[in-house]
């Protein structure tokens, strides 16, 4: 017989190499002198993978609830960011607006500060939640890099329509009780 013709296994009774011929059902274990069928074998070895395939699965389905727990951690905080952008821009506006109406300059400083305030919180904190960003896609599953460049571009633009719509809800909000 040569090595084309021969299946090389291990014996499921004490772990020795056991050949059998390919053409044979049944092999004897050269160690324990047990016999073992084809059918046994393949059983054996389909039960070997499904086990790996079940064990590859609970590692991804890990990785996969602890990146998804770090995206929402994430959103969050994003989500806290634009708030606090919001509301900083809309009492500055508020504020500004009012002493503009009323040509006053009582609580203008104050609007300023805000401002300012919120612009060096958006400069600061921007860039590190940008870089902070998991790449994580949750419709894929997957980690992607190249993601954070993305997100940056994300979060920049959605604080400048944030600021927009704050001054014009603020001057809207303004407009509405300087008629009344």
């Amino acid at each position: 017989m040569n090595d084309q013709d021969q299946v090389t296994f291990r014996c499921r009774y004490c772990g020795g190499e056991a050949i059998r011929g390919k053409d044979t059902y049944f092999a004897v274990c050269p160690y324990c002198g047990m016999q073992v069928g084809f059918d046994e074998l393949k059983e054996e070895a389909q039960v070997e993978y499904y086990r790996q395939r079940v064990q590859n699965l609970e590692q991804s389905s890990q990785g996969y609830f602890a990146n998804r727990e770090k995206l929402k951690a994430w959103l969050k905080l994003r989500n806290r960011f634009y708030i606090f952008i919001f509301v900083m821009h809309f009492f500055a506006w508020l504020l500004i607006g009012y002493d503009a109406q009323t040509e006053q300059e009582t609580h203008m400083w104050l609007g300023m500060i805000c401002l300012m305030f919120a612009l060096v919180v958006g400069v600061v904190f921007l860039p590190l939640m940008a870089m902070d960003y998991p790449e994580f896609n949750i419709l894929t599953g997957q980690v992607e890099k190249g993601r954070k460049g993305k997100m940056a571009l994300k979060l920049i633009g959605t604080c400048l329509l944030l600021c927009v719509g704050s001054v014009i809800l603020a001057f809207v909000v303004i407009a509405i009780f300087s008629v009344i």
